[in-house]
């Protein structure tokens, strides 16, 4: 009977791990969309907005990644976007979790960030919208790796799971 139990919760605790560690891969995901979605926003709101940008993203309600766009208000003004990379890639807080990003992941970002301010409004807008197309096609190509990585691992788990549970019987 222990032994039972013992193989149950072998399989239990696989299988959840397995979950845990593909539901990290897809929450990766989340987080190019939430970029894409956000940039995508943002290019709106200059389109139709005579605001600067200072002002404009603390107004902006439905940015996903509030506190990245909060340190770019605070800094765009008076920080040249070169440095202004380098603060949003140290700043832990601001929910975009750097060091699991590749440089591909994150290129439609920084971007979308050196081309803030850059030149005049019609020709800023075109490049923020080539950093858009640039996000769409790097959350393509990544949506497709990671919906697969993430099956590959819940099975593994699940595949151990059973595997122990019959070590154990």
């Amino acid at each position: 009977m222990h032994n039972l139990i013992s193989a149950v919760m072998m399989l239990a605790a696989c299988a959840l791990i397995g979950n845990a560690k593909a539901t990290s891969l897809l929450e990766h995901l989340r987080t190019l969309e939430a970029i894409k979605a956000d940039m995508t926003s943002i290019k709106l709101e200059m389109r139709y907005s005579a605001d600067t940008l200072s002002r404009m993203l603390p107004r902006m309600s439905g940015l996903k990644l509030k506190r990245l766009w909060t340190i770019v208000a605070d800094k765009v003004s008076d920080t040249p976007t070169n440095e202004l990379w380098e603060i949003i890639a140290a700043d832990r807080s601001s929910a975009l979790d750097i060091a699991r990003m590749t440089d591909d992941d994150i290129a439609p970002l920084k971007s979308f960030i050196y081309d803030l301010g850059s030149s005049d409004i019609s020709t800023q807008e075109k490049k923020i919208e080539l950093s858009i197309a640039k996000a769409e096609e790097v959350l393509a190509a990544r949506k497709k790796e990671i919906t697969s990585k993430a099956k590959v691992i819940r099975t593994l788990g699940l595949l151990a799971g059973v595997a122990g549970a019959i070590i154990m019987l």
